[in-house]
């Protein structure tokens, strides 16, 4: 089932948003009981029993590398909370709408969705904590402590 808005605007220009499905060759956006992803990056994402909406500084960074251009999130957060609401609420329905009136348009080209899904891995490393990974040396000599306690 897709689910398609049209806006037509005064000069007769007709703009389209809509949904697409899920899978390797997605250039859309694609809501499903996982969440709601643009191209193969999700927006919103399943944690357990619960539906978070990415933050926005981090939704800002996607779009911005995705569009090529500086994005403005602020008029979508507040939809991307009614969809994962709908979601929450297991209404595939009202998500997909909520999801359509987003007025997100599909990726470009596959060159968009590959760099934003390099943004996403780029935004997932800053979480990296060296303190669970300890490393001795410098870079030419770093050897890895294992769990018996010897050097490797």
């Amino acid at each position: 089932m897709t689910y398609v808005s049209i806006y037509v605007t005064s000069r007769s220009m007709i703009r389209m948003w809509r949904l697409t499905d899920a899978g390797e060759d997605n250039l859309g956006l694609a809501c499903t009981d996982d969440g709601l992803s643009l191209g193969r990056t999700p927006l919103i994402e399943r944690r357990g029993s619960n539906f978070v909406v990415r933050d926005s500084g981090e939704i800002q960074r996607l779009l911005s590398r995705a569009y090529r251009t500086e994005a403005t999130v602020d008029r979508l957060m507040s939809g991307l909370a009614s969809v994962a609401s709908a979601l929450e609420a297991d209404d595939q329905c009202l998500a997909r709408i909520a999801a359509v009136h987003l007025q997100l348009p599909d990726l470009p080209d596959r060159a968009a969705r590959d760099s934003m899904e390099a943004e996403d891995s780029l935004i997932k490393l800053g979480d990296w904590n060296p303190a669970l990974h300890p490393r001795i040396g410098d870079a030419a000599q770093s050897r890895m402590v294992c769990a018996d306690g010897s050097f490797r």
